[in-house]
């Protein structure tokens, strides 16, 4: 059976994902780093790039208070631009409501809608990244990409209906690596000699993880009717559940059951991202369907940045010695 142009251009993306997911997340590190972030010093305001702002901290230089605040209006930047210039007022008509009451992509989208589209994906994939890379600093920037995480919830609720499966994406990211801190928080005491049940947080670190953890489940939650694209709230729900009592000493901590809230997470990424492709009506055009696929392809990112955390998580739920991404971090 011959396949349409259709078909076709899903098989291609599907083996350009399974295979690029390590490039993409090198680029994304890349791009991190070398962007410019607007930073008050002692001589003026001026602009530094993300990679320097890393070095600074390795060197001591900076402090994870100064790092998260630096993060933070940046953030407040990034929302305040787009949102002045009406992105999100113009992304919103890339989605629609069929008869049964459900939210969806259009069949096709316009060059506009397309690029807008794109813009805030990257944006958005840019920022959530240097918050990965900042948590690995160590115990102390951890603790603040937590505070960070918060923030980024409250943020990106402004643009839940108008841009959901950007909204979900964020959403599902930010809470992973909030598992990667809790698998962190617990695999470090693991491997000082500390067994599992053994494990109690201080109460400000417990109630500061655990509420960070809540609001990521009920930003996950369904929005209202014909907002349900994925199961994450439950996986995060349960995680969050799990983390409290382990903290508490009410039960051991087992990594593995982490491990798999986290894989839900990560399968449900790649749903969304799937989600996201157009180009579904078999009278568009090529020229119309290239429009759309790159607004699509930039969610790509957001499936490498998310199998990261999740390749973390995992090295930590086996118990290996040289987990990656939090080695050396002690709590």
């Amino acid at each position: 059976m011959l396949l349409t142009e259709k078909e076709i251009r899903k098989v291609i993306r599907e083996s350009i994902l399974t295979h690029s997911g390590e490039r993409n997340m090198v680029i994304l590190e890349t791009k991190a780093k070398n962007s410019r972030m607007l930073v008050d010093t002692a001589a003026g305001t001026g602009y530094v790039s993300f990679g320097s702002l890393l070095e600074r901290a390795n060197r001591g230089l900076l402090s994870s208070e100064q790092f998260s605040d630096i993060l933070q209006e940046d953030f407040e930047r990034i929302n305040h631009k787009l949102l002045q210039e009406g992105v999100f007022d113009i992304i919103k008509d890339a989605y629609e409501k069929t008869k049964e009451g459900v939210i969806k992509l259009k069949d096709t989208i316009s060059d506009n809608v397309a690029k807008a589209m794109k813009i805030a994906n990257d944006k958005y994939i840019e920022w959530t990244t240097k918050i990965w890379m900042m948590a690995q600093k160590g115990k102390e920037y951890a603790t603040k990409c937590i505070g960070l995480v918060s923030v980024g919830f409250d943020a990106i609720a402004k643009f839940k209906k108008s841009h959901p499966i950007l909204y979900r994406v964020i959403t599902i990211i930010l809470a992973m690596i909030v598992i990667a801190i809790i698998m962190a928080i617990f695999s470090s005491a693991a491997q000082a000699g500390t067994k599992p049940e053994g494990i109690q947080l201080d109460q400000s670190t417990t109630d500061q993880v655990y509420g960070c953890m809540k609001k990521a489940y009920q930003h996950a939650a369904p929005g209202g009717k014909g907002y349900q694209f994925d199961d994450s709230h439950i996986a995060i729900r349960d995680a969050a559940i799990h983390f409290k009592k382990a903290a508490s000493g009410g039960q051991s901590f087992d990594p593995s059951t982490m491990g798999e809230h986290a894989n839900t997470c990560m399968a449900n990424v790649k749903k969304l991202q799937e989600f996201s492709q157009f180009g579904n009506n078999a009278n568009a055009s090529s020229a119309a369907i290239d429009v759309a696929e790159k607004a699509s392809r930039s969610l790509e990112g957001y499936v490498g940045l998310a199998n990261k955390i999740n390749k973390v998580i995992g090295s930590q739920s086996t118990g290996a010695s040289n987990a990656q991404g939090f080695s050396g971090m002690t709590w």
